[in-house]
């Protein structure tokens, strides 16, 4: 990872300090402060999480490095090295491409041992050219006690040309762990906001933040106090965090303990966070003394429920005896979420919509009930000071509660359970949201859901907000998103006018050290601490125009006579420029290429498309001449061109400043206003597949009909996480008699595992559909997410599962080393010849019970759940092939001062054409954009809507007798062409007759190496009218085969 974006953040922190300095939200003594400072910049982090290893290899042969979950610093894992044979053995990874020569940067990560090593030391050393061993970080000492910072400085050798970042550990065997591995470079710019109005001052309620011990001190203590008055912790009061190996209760909990302790002392609060929940818990909970699975039996329930409530007996007591009863001016402690995400992801008629975790299994829904009563008697009863009122609030918690509200989504089964809680009286007094989104979640959702429970008895709690990006956060992409929690923390506020919020909690204080970290700078300040736009945003700062961005995807066009024309246009909408006028663009390694269209029909010399490319303007005229390479037309609506436009080094991920401005005479209207840039990320090559029309539809029963035979393969080939993970083969077909997609998933998964709660955790194939092949990012009406698991069984992503399932049918079949998914979906209308659908695969690989791989056809993020954006594109075809461009003559000669008919087909509709007669040379120049011989004769021709045209073309008198050419162009680019003899005017009494252009029919063509018509005059004789007539049937043929065909399948 090279992002920029902390660079672009500290030119707009002076913004942004000007701006709440006006406002009287900056400190006087603290801007006068602000002085230049080298500014850090991230060169690249790995958290390791999702099974993230890359791009961090093993250093040393046989060494091993695995995802681990036992243990890790933050959120779900870190990374394992083990089986290491030497000190030197350990985990590198390439930075060459990420330092300059000469630059200071600092290379750390976070160490551990496992359980039960003795004390090493842990060094960090950068490798250069390969021999030479420079040290980084000093030998630090490392326990398995807890994790320790090891970190260094480093400045890259004039002579280095390759440099590798080596963690190892004295210790020559032992297994180590390292967990938020960062690479740090410094820019000397201005100094960033060093106070800002708190937050938590401009909120109506409480503001939370999910945090650390290691951030409650030091510069992220500071910000956390500064702008925040609560806390969650974000992994140590779960419930693996209060046990021992051996089963024990713990007796010190040191990470749970620093946040009340920062609570105590700056009179902030802590939200406690979770207390059962089905992840991060111990195996144990849900087994017998034998180790085997407790079941719904009344013995195994007894065991299971004395099993949560001695748990939350246990913490309730630990919290009590260090800081004294709830509701007392020594316990900060005023909420919990009792229980967390026990809602299933899609309708589940046989569960009444609840996850079916361990604890469902055995206990039912009761776990619930028991849950909250165990903790009011505890919390609120058994450990509260005397006199004290419900001093903690117990509130139950749920993800994707911003997708929607309708029958069939997770918000209404949500409701649903708080309905049923509150009739049996269980002691609910809340419900938390978490709204983990992301900019494509609709903004309106996060009312709708909060709306939902207004009328219940209940509080509510945004309990673990942010907002993803999208990866790399561009500059634009930042001031997206403050304007997105500005809008969300208008909620909020008008929900707390209108009912109390308990509190809002932001899921993490910095954006390195959130879990979606990957998915695009989350949270309110940037990775060092410094506020960012969406920091503006919540604190109600103002936001700056956003400019336009484009994703792009990778592909070429040549400049050729079919540019206009390529499917790849057709593929995917276009971007409007201004009413009527609009480009589309695709990306290679040295070139842009651009199909810009205009709207403007009055012709003007000064006509011209501009584009801008990291801060370079280039310019293609109507006329075709300017400094960029590119072919132009003019058409019944206008004109438009394809251009190359020339850039260095392009790859996938690479963000360039773009703009696109049409210019009409002296009028210039571009995509962003002239003279500002917008973004243009580059993504991988559009993947697109041709679904073939069948006769008979193959039957949905998960056998392979024949009619798969025709359809085109595809792979899941993008390893999202995991190696070697299961994968698919997918074909699709189409039926024009029912509007139908068919879909056909041979899955390669020697080891079916479906036993995890969590629908997308189980082996299956997932199916993404966008009727309107939009691109739109958020789902729509049209999309739809089909999730098919080895068993059969279905389920959906947002929208309304109830209508979506209507449209499906499918069946599985298990094979020899995995399965067949087989389903069809009704287009809806939106089929038939040459309609675009956007399309994904995606195969999920389970094992013991969880998620360990997912590969997609098209998106390499694996965020088709989330997003459309990055979908490939399926094109229905008929496996026809497309009439070429043709002209045919009414006749293959004609007398000088007569006229030719001339018939136009195969052409693109509304294009307008010069057809000119020229001479035909020696050796007839064929290539496109030839320089034209001085016509004899011009005409303009406008296309009509089928793609052809009628035309007569006139031969002056004086045109002297001879072989010429009729040809078609749009601006120099040869299209097609056809040959003519021109003859002499016969001479009176010489038996001979004047042929108009009425005689026999002959034919032309596209650009060809040969002669498309005959020399022959017409004599007016019978017995020449019919060998005139038969070459002519022969020349008809000998045209056909000089045609330079657009070969095609018809969309």
């Amino acid at each position: 990872m090279n992002s920029p974006s902390p660079l672009a953040r500290r030119r707009w922190a002076v913004a942004l300090a000007a701006s709440l300095a006006a406002g009287a939200l900056l400190a006087p003594a603290a801007a006068a402060a602000a002085t230049p400072t080298p500014a850090p910049v991230t060169v690249l982090f790995s958290n390791f999480e999702q099974g993230r290893i890359a791009p961090w290899v093993a250093y040393g042969d046989g060494v091993s490095l695995s995802s681990y979950h036992t243990v890790r610093l933050s959120h779900e894992t870190s990374l394992r090295v083990a089986q290491r044979t030497q000190s030197s053995h350990g985990v590198t990874t390439d930075i060459t491409a990420l330092t300059s020569a000469g630059q200071r940067y600092t290379a750390g990560v976070w160490a551990r041992l496992e359980a039960g090593a003795a004390p090493t030391r842990v060094t960090i050393t950068a490798i250069e050219n390969g021999e030479r061993a420079v040290a980084v970080a000093a030998a630090t000492t490392v326990t398995a006690d807890g994790w320790t910072s090891v970190a260094g400085d480093y400045t890259r050798a004039a002579d280095a040309t390759r440099v590798q970042i080596v963690v190892s550990a004295e210790s020559a065997t032992d297994s180590f762990l390292i967990d938020d591995a960062l690479l740090t470079a410094y820019s000397s710019t201005v100094g960033v906001i060093p106070d800002t109005k708190p937050l938590k001052d401009a909120m109506p309620f409480p503001l939370g933040a999910a945090t650390y011990q290691r951030f409650t001190t030091g510069g992220p203590g500071e910000v956390l106090s500064r702008h925040f008055d609560q806390v969650t912790p974000e992994n140590y009061m779960k419930p693996e965090a209060w046990y021992t190996a051996d089963r024990s209760f713990v007796t010190s909990n040191p990470e749970a303990d620093a946040l009340m302790d920062w609570a105590k002392s700056t009179g902030g609060r802590v939200y406690g966070h979770v207390l059962a929940w089905h992840s991060q818990i111990p195996g144990w909970f849900f087994q017998n003394d034998q180790g085997g699975a407790l079941t719904s039996s009344d013995a195994d329930k007894a065991v299971l429920r004395g099993r949560l409530k001695a748990h939350i007996d246990n913490i309730a007591k630990y919290f009590a005896d260090r800081y004294g009863p709830y509701g007392s001016a020594g316990n900060p402690l005023t909420a919990w979420d009792v229980v967390n995400e026990v809602i299933a992801d899609s309708t589940s008629a046989s569960s009444n919509g609840m996850r079916t975790s361990n604890w469902y299994n055995v206990l039912g829904e009761g776990f619930v009930d028991d849950a909250f009563r165990f903790a009011d008697e505890a919390f609120n009863h058994t450990y509260a000071a005397p006199g004290s009122a419900r001093p903690v609030s117990l509130f139950i918690n749920e993800y994707g509660t911003e997708g929607g509200d309708n029958a069939s989504s997770k918000l209404q089964r949500y409701y649903d359970l708080v309905t049923r809680l509150l009739a049996r009286e269980v002691p609910v007094d809340g419900v938390g949201h978490q709204f983990h989104v992301s900019l494509n979640t609709p903004v309106g959702n996060l009312d709708l859901a909060l709306k939902k429970f207004e009328a219940l008895p209940v509080v509510q709690a945004v309990t673990e907000f942010d907002v993803a990006t999208g990866f790399p956060a561009t500059e634009r992409l930042l001031i997206r998103q403050g304007t997105y929690v500005g809008q969300a923390f208008d909620i909020f506020r008008a929900h707390d006018a209108n009912k109390d919020l308990y509190s809002v909690t932001v899921w993490g204080l910095a954006d390195l050290g959130s879990w979606r970290y990957y998915e695009g700078a989350p949270l309110l300040f940037d990775d060092y601490y410094q506020p960012k736009w969406a920091y503006a945003g919540a604190i109600g700062a103002p936001i700056p125009a956003e400019p336009k961005a484009l994703s792009v995807f990778g592909g070429d066009v040549a400049l050729d006579a079919h540019a206009f024309t390529a499917p790849t246009w057709s593929a995917l909408a276009r971007t409007a420029i201004r009413e009527g006028s609009d480009f589309a663009a695709r990306w290679s390694a040295d070139h842009l290429t651009l199909h810009v269209r205009s709207n403007d029909t009055s012709t003007s010399a000064d006509d011209a498309v501009v584009v801008q490319v990291d801060g370079v303007a280039y310019e293609l005229r109507r006329d075709g001449t300017g400094d960029l390479p590119g072919v132009a037309k003019n058409t019944a609506t206008g004109w438009e061109t394809v251009v190359h436009v020339p850039a260095a080094d392009l790859r996938a991920g690479s963000a360039l400043k773009f703009n696109v401005v049409v210019r009409d005479g002296v009028n210039e209207q571009g995509w962003n206003a002239p003279g500002i840039s917008g973004d243009l990320t580059l993504l991988e090559d559009l993947s697109t597949v041709d679904i073939v029309r069948t006769v008979s539809a193959p039957d949905i029963d998960g056998s392979v009909d024949p009619a798969w035979a025709d359809a085109h393969p595809v792979t899941t080939g993008k390893a999202v996480n995991g190696t070697d993970t299961a994968s698919a083969e997918v074909r699709s077909l189409w039926s024009g008699s029912d509007d139908t997609l068919y879909l056909l998933a041979q899955v390669t998964d020697p080891m079916i595992d479906t036993s995890a709660s969590a629908a997308h955790e189980k082996d299956s194939v997932e199916f993404f559909v966008d009727l309107g092949n939009t691109k739109s990012g958020a789902y729509t009406a049209g999309d739809m997410q089909l999730r098919i698991n080895a068993n059969g069984e279905r389920s959906f992503g947002a929208g309304d599962a109830a209508a979506q399932s209507a449209r499906v049918a499918s069946a599985v079949a298990r094979v020899d080393g995995g399965y067949i998914v087989e389903a069809a979906i009704a287009m809806n209308g939106h089929g038939g010849p040459g309609a675009h659908v956007g399309l994904d695969f995606q195969v999920n690989d389970a094992a013991d019970g969880r998620r360990i791989g997912v590969r997609t056809w098209a998106d390499p993020t694996g965020s088709g759940w989330n997003s459309t954006g990055r979908w490939g594109v399926g094109t229905f075809v008929t496996g026809e092939d497309a009439a070429p461009m043709a002209i045919v003559l009414g006749s293959p000669s004609v007398v000088a001062g007569g006229a030719v008919s001339a018939q136009l087909s195969g052409f693109t509709p509304g294009d307008l054409l010069e057809l000119s007669v020229e001479p035909a040379a020696g050796a007839s120049t064929r290539a496109l954009a030839a320089e034209a011989s001085v016509p004899v004769s011009t005409v303009p021709v406008a296309i009509d809507e089928n793609g052809g045209a009628s035309v007569s073309v006139p031969i002056p008198a004086d045109t002297a007798a001879g072989d010429y050419t009729v040809r078609a162009r749009q601006v120099g680019t040869l299209l097609a062409d056809a040959a003519l003899t021109v003859t002499a005017p016969t001479t009176p009494g010489d038996g001979g007759g004047t042929d108009h252009g009425s005689g026999t029919p002959g034919t032309g063509g596209q650009p060809s190496g040969g002669q498309a018509s005959g020399s022959l005059s017409s004599t007016g004789g019978d017995a020449s009218g019919l060998i005139g007539a038969t070459l002519g049937g022969v020349l008809l043929l000998a045209a056909g085969a000089l045609l330079l065909r657009r070969r095609r399948l018809v969309r």
